[in-house]
């Protein structure tokens, strides 16, 4: 399970960058 919570972790770690980025969050559909 530990591998999984890093795929998840790196995930938000993304979703974090890309909203201090570009002040939006993307949402998916």
């Amino acid at each position: 399970c530990y591998s999984k919570s890093v795929e998840m972790l790196k995930c938000s770690l993304r979703l974090l960058l890309h909203y201090l980025k570009y002040r939006t969050v993307p949402l998916p559909g």
